[in-house]
């Protein structure tokens, strides 16, 4: 059986240049035979700093983590629907773009390698100074 679409990975980081790779993509890519998925690999604090919970004394510090992680979560999300539209108002169908919000593995290089080798046809990334947010 043939393959009638292509399938593009499409890091991004948060960041104002990475909406250009993705308007660069929706101008370059055709929506009618392309496939797309949006990832973010999101820096997590690391494990052993959960250990700390149970000290009294870090209670403060764990809740600002916490926040963190939260806000830094809800800012991909806000980024996504923006880059959901973008594609959108390019012509490319609801179905054919989606998302994956990741938390580092093995690092945030090596997790783009890994998910890359999932069968895409092609592997963009965007990645600006800006980094996820201003923060």
């Amino acid at each position: 059986m043939e393959k009638t679409r292509n399938s593009i990975l499409l890091s991004v980081d948060g960041s104002d240049e990475s909406l250009k790779v993705i308007s660069y993509a929706c101008e370059t890519l055709s929506p009618a035979v392309t496939e797309t998925l949006l990832f973010h690999v999101m820096s997590s604090v690391p494990e052993v700093f959960w250990d700390l919970e149970k000290e009294p004394h870090w209670l403060k510090s764990i809740e600002s983590v916490k926040k963190y992680e939260k806000k830094q979560q809800e800012y991909m999300t806000k980024y996504f629907d923006r880059a959901l539209k973008i594609f959108q108002e390019a012509g490319f169908a609801k179905a054919t773009v989606s998302t994956l919000l990741g938390a580092v593995q093995k690092g945030i290089a090596r997790d783009i390698l890994s998910e890359s080798k999932k069968g895409y046809d092609a592997l963009l990334i965007g990645r600006g100074k800006s980094g996820t947010h201003k923060e």
